[in-house]
C-alpha cells in the first residue's frame, strides 16, 4: 500500500476552525503585492515584507511563532511532525532550507515585516525541472497577522519568482497549491495571487490524523 500523502501546503484558516486565537497584531496597511526589490536571487522585498531564507539567527522568533500558533496551524497543516517540539520543527525547517539551496529542488523562505517581525513562511516543493518545470507552492501566515493581505503579498512574490525567467527567477511553467475545501480564506489568497482553481479536480490528503479534501489551484506563466 502506498504511504499516505502528507499535506505541506496551504495558508490562513477561517476563524470558525480556530480553537485558540493569539492576539492580533497591527501591521502596515495593505498595498501593492508586487516584488519591489530583488535583493538577491534568494531574497525579495515587497512593500511590507522581506522574504528570505531561514537563518539560524531566526530560531527564537520562529520558535515563539510556532508555539503561539501550534493549535491554529494543526487544524489544516502538517507544519509539525507527530510529537515534534517547536524547536525541533525549526531545526528541520532550517535544514530543509539549507538542503534546498544546495540541490535547487526546494525553496523555503521566512516572511518578516521590515522591522524584523516574523509573520509566516512560504515554500516551493516537489520541484520538477524537466520539459515542463513545475513545483508545489505552500504558505502560512500566523493568525495574529492574518486579515491584512500579507498572505497575498507573500504568495504573489513567491509566484512571481517561481515563474520568472532565469536568472531572476526559477523559470517554472506553472506552480500548484492544494487547499482544503473549507479554507475559503486561503482560496481567496490563491485567487488574489493569480492562481485559478482547476475544475472537477480534488485530492484527499492526510492532515495530521484526518483525511481532508483539497481543491487544486494553479498559476501559469
Amino acid at each position: 500500500m502506498a504511504p499516505p500523502r502528507i499535506a505541506t501546503l496551504t495558508t490562513t484558516l477561517p476563524d470558525s476552525q480556530i480553537e485558540a486565537k493569539p492576539t492580533r497584531v497591527l501591521v502596515p496597511a495593505k498595498s501593492t503585492a508586487r516584488i519591489v526589490e530583488v535583493l538577491a536571487p534568494d531574497a525579495w522585498r515587497t512593500t511590507r515584507l522581506l522574504i528570505r531564507p531561514i537563518l539560524l539567527s531566526d530560531r527564537e522568533k520562529v520558535v515563539a511563532l510556532l508555539a503561539s500558533n501550534r493549535a491554529y496551524l494543526a487544524q489544516g497543516l502538517n507544519v509539525h511532525e507527530p510529537a515534534e517540539t517547536d524547536l525541533a520543527c525549526f531545526e528541520r525547517l532550517l535544514n530543509s532550507t539549507r538542503s534546498g539551496e544546495a540541490t535547487g529542488l526546494c525553496v523555503r523562505r521566512v516572511c518578516t515585516l521590515h522591522d524584523g517581525t516574523v509573520v509566516g513562511m512560504v515554500h516551493l516543493m516537489g520541484m520538477q525541472l524537466g520539459l515542463t518545470p513545475r513545483a508545489d507552492a505552500g504558505w502560512w501566515i500566523a493568525h495574529q497577522f492574518a486579515g491584512n493581505g500579507l498572505a497575498t503579498e507573500a504568495v504573489t512574490a513567491l509566484a512571481t519568482f517561481a515563474l520568472a525567467d532565469r536568472p531572476k527567477g526559477l523559470g517554472l511553467v506553472h506552480i500548484e497549491a492544494e487547499i482544503t475545501q473549507a479554507n475559503i480564506a486561503s482560496q481567496r489568497v490563491a485567487a488574489a495571487a493569480g492562481f485559478a482553481k482547476l475544475d472537477n479536480t480534488t485530492s484527499s490528503i492526510q492532515v495530521n490524523s484526518r483525511w481532508l479534501t483539497h481543491t487544486i489551484w494553479r498559476r501559469t506563466v
